[in-house]
């Protein structure tokens, strides 16, 4: 899932009538909006009493293309049958796109160089599609940094693949020191695709019908 900032389209989000995912204690709600303001949304709820006034909601709105997500918290439950759930208008908006192209955990090492540090380095790769990848590192990568990546498959032998850095995780999401850096490639050679193509199909087959992407290493901005 690709993730990337919308500030002024959220506000029709938020009209009369229209409906989304309430996410709350990891149970799904469909409900609907009947009201919104400039510090609050109120909602239809199936559930007296509950939730209590600041528990944390997420608020889901999803399309073909993707969905729309909003942290809020709840300012007041309903306490009768057919009544508001009212919770707290989101300031913050994160939209989400629906991946394109098809993303496998790894086990190898790449050589990657940045364009602002030139210093080559070899890193940890977890996962791997035609869209870009996943690597651990230590480096001061930056979103917005350009990176030279050289893979070990077969069929690049050793070609540059040129790639963005699009997210770095939080220091406090650190493995060993070295943190979560997604990328993704920019304008690539079609034979470049091909070929990591081609070996994302061999690296399905080795992982076997048992394979599930859901126990793959993923972050909230998979590339």
């Amino acid at each position: 899932m690709d993730i990337a900032p919308q500030q002024d389209a959220s506000e029709s989000l938020f009209n009369a009538g229209n409906r989304f995912l309430l996410i709350l204690m990891g149970q799904r709600y469909l409900v609907s909006i009947q009201a919104s303001d400039d510090d609050s949304i109120s909602v239809s709820f199936p559930i007296r009493d509950f939730p209590v006034e600041g528990m944390h909601v997420d608020m889901e709105f999803h399309d073909t293309e993707g969905y729309t997500r909003f942290e809020s918290e709840v300012l007041k439950a309903p306490e009768a049958l057919g009544d508001s759930l009212v919770l707290r208008r989101p300031p913050e908006v994160i939209r989400n796109y629906h991946r394109g192209s098809w993303r496998v955990p790894v086990d190898f090492k790449a050589s990657i160089k940045g364009h602002v540090h030139p210093r080559r380095l070899t890193v940890p790769v977890i996962n791997l599609s035609t869209g870009g990848l996943l690597l651990l590192s230590d480096a001061p990568f930056e979103n917005g940094d350009m990176l030279e990546a050289v893979l070990p498959l077969p069929e690049l032998k050793g070609e540059v693949v040129t790639c963005k850095v699009v997210h770095r995780a939080d220091a406090s999401q650190s493995l060993g020191g070295l943190v979560q850096i997604g990328c993704t490639f920019v304008s690539p050679d079609p034979t470049h695709i091909q070929s990591i193509s081609n070996y994302i199909k061999e690296r399905l087959n080795e992982l076997g019908p048992e394979y599930s992407p859901l126990g793959s290493h993923r972050t909230e901005s998979d590339v």
